[in-house]
């Protein structure tokens, strides 16, 4: 008989987390089926035309009165219960990234000193960014590696005093390299090269450590050639540089004229100032495009087609 096999920490949070959700929502639908019912009954009770009826519909919407409180304190005790296992989880999450991250530090320094001694794997290494995995691709580079960043800067005329930041971001940071993947077996440098398909396909932010290191990127292209190895691949990979966005607003105090700060970080680091004014008598588009740097058609499409005074509209 085989045995049965033994559960992690992990799992065993999962599992409690699930079946706390399940009761959760069953007292939760109890309680508003049982609630409706009361409602229902006390609704009869009321437009009983006799004592008889009104006593008999009263005592049926007391019982699902108590009912519903029943079901109201299941839900309550389960759904504490609930949340202290999702911050349980949370925590343990947290700690599993920090391991994982470890791990990948360690491993990555101990391969370092294998290739070192004379492997040729490479010493290239993309892993995940977010810490969910301890998986490492290694690469050996023979076409070098190479990162580009542009940027886009606006060519309408800005005011004058206007800082020239306000006009401009970076628009793409690209990571190119090209190489072998190698592998003892022809299987082995599949399953790496397999690896690098799927972060691919799922759009995994990963990180690239070699001569060039960046740890919020994207595989944007991904390519292979079977040539004159027995097990090796040769490849190519280019990856896009993408950045989480934190936002933070502070609005002003001022009636006619508010001001909006935005702090964004995306594909580079910038900071836009958003600016909203109150509209006045006589402002056209016309002349909000040749102030504050913005063409017409893109006023109109953040804030409509026709001006009205009093409106707040965005100009930047």
């Amino acid at each position: 008989m085989a045995t049965k096999k033994k559960m992690t920490a992990e799992q065993k949070l999962d599992s409690e987390i699930a079946k706390y959700k399940k009761a959760v929502t069953s007292y939760r639908d109890k309680y508003n089926n049982a609630k409706t019912k009361q409602a229902s009954f006390v609704k009869k009770a009321n437009d009983a035309k006799d004592d008889k009826t009104k006593q008999f519909m009263t005592t049926i919407a007391n019982s699902w009165k108590r009912a519903k409180d029943g079901y109201k304190a299941g839900y309550d005790r389960n759904n504490t219960k609930l949340q202290s296992l999702t911050k349980k989880k949370t925590k343990f999450d947290k700690e599993k990234v920090k391991r994982n991250l470890a791990k990948v530090s360690a491993d990555i320094a101990e391969h370092g000193k294998k290739v070192d001694a004379g492997e040729n794997e490479g010493k290239i290494a993309v892993y995940r960014t977010d810490g969910q995995s301890t998986d490492v691709v290694y690469l050996a580079t023979t076409g070098g590696e190479s990162d580009d960043t542009t940027s886009d800067i606006s060519t309408w005329a800005r005011d004058e005093g206007a800082p020239a930041h306000n006009y401009a971001r970076v628009s793409g940071k690209n990571v190119t390299t090209s190489g072998i993947i190698t592998g003892a077996t022809d299987h082995e440098s599949r399953e790496k090269f397999n690896k690098l398909l799927q972060w691919h396909s799922r759009h995994y932010e990963l990180t690239y450590k070699g001569k060039i290191y960046y740890k919020h990127l994207m595989i944007s292209d991904i390519g292979r050639t079977y040539d004159d190895y027995d097990t090796n691949i040769k490849f190519n990979l280019t990856m896009q540089f993408s950045y989480p966005v934190k936002v933070t607003t502070e609005a002003g105090t001022k009636k006619t004229n508010k001001t909006t700060k935005s702090t964004k970080t995306v594909q580079g680091n910038r900071n836009k100032t958003y600016k909203s004014l109150t509209v006045k008598r006589g402002m056209t588009y016309w002349q909000l495009s040749k102030t504050y740097g913005k063409s017409v058609a893109w006023l109109e499409k953040v804030n409509g087609k026709s001006l009205i005074a009093g409106k707040k509209i965005r100009v930047r």
